[in-house]
């Protein structure tokens, strides 16, 4: 009778063990991403997600959306790092010099100390592509200009293009110049940053006006005191002078100093 309940049991825990692995490898496993950005030219499946320059995931899919747009998958696999929120950035960067790429992300924006953060990202309903999945819009993703790129505008025939583009600009973006700040945005993410710092100065007006306020304040007395701050500089080089031409006597002092500690200790021995 022992032997066949400790069969059976043997043979439920298989059972177990094997419908648990085939859940994990149905239903996936991991914190999955779903980026959508405006280019992901050499993106590749099984290339890297990294936060700060550690991988902490990769590449499972790549799709296009209907507004013709670049959906990634990826999956984050390393844990701490699951806790992606509303703001959120990701942008495409070179891996290497061959031509490899990988997603750069931060997970959430500094914010100030005590100040509560973004709400995490949304989770795609069931119905639509991606179920399940955190959804990080374009609005969040970026993909800077190669300097290859760049490099080539100048060869022919891409710089004689390169002319007729310019002239045709007016025309061509003429009535779309929210979708050319778009564009530019997501083409140097420099300018993201210089809008954020921007916004967050804007914020913060009042701390900058007391802080201007407060320094006319302190500087006050350094002003009416600046005689006596001048003659502490200028005495200061002098004391400095005189000590560092008596240099070799402290290192004298300071050579002889463990023998003379080692006499007072000894001294101070004798006394107790």
């Amino acid at each position: 009778m022992r032997r066949i309940l400790a069969v059976t049991l043997v043979l439920a825990a298989a059972a177990a063990l094997v419908v648990a692995g085939t859940g994990a490898s149905n239903g996936g496993s991991g914190y999955q991403v779903r980026a959508i950005f405006d280019n992901a030219f050499a993106l590749v499946q099984g290339e890297d997600v990294k936060v700060a320059g550690v991988k902490i995931g990769s590449i499972d899919s790549l799709d296009v959306t209907p507004d013709q747009k670049a959906a990634v998958v990826f999956t984050v696999t390393r844990p701490g790092f699951s806790d992606f929120r509303k703001d959120a950035e990701c942008t495409i960067r070179p891996q290497g010099l061959i031509g490899e790429r990988f997603i750069e992300c931060t997970l959430t924006q500094p914010h100030p100390v005590g100040q509560q953060p973004p709400p995490p990202l949304d989770v795609i309903p069931k119905g639509q592509p991606g179920a399940g999945q955190h959804l990080l819009p374009s609005t969040n993703t970026s993909r800077p200009v190669d300097i290859d790129l760049v490099g080539n505008v100048m060869r022919l025939p891409y710089r004689q293009r390169l002319g007729i583009i310019i002239n045709e600009f007016g025309t061509g973006l003429a009535g779309r110049g929210d979708d050319l700040n778009r564009v530019i945005r997501n083409a140097d993410p420099a300018l993201k940053a210089t809008d954020k710092v921007l916004n967050l100065l804007a914020s913060q007006n009042k701390v900058l006006g007391d802080l201007a306020k407060q320094s006319d304040i302190a500087l006050a007395p350094l002003a009416r005191e600046r005689s006596h701050i001048q003659g502490f500089v200028d005495h200061a080089a002098s004391v400095a002078t005189a000590t560092a031409q008596k240099q070799p006597a402290f290192q004298a002092q300071f050579q002889k100093l463990p023998a003379f500690l080692g006499c007072a200790a000894k001294l101070a021995d004798g006394l107790d």
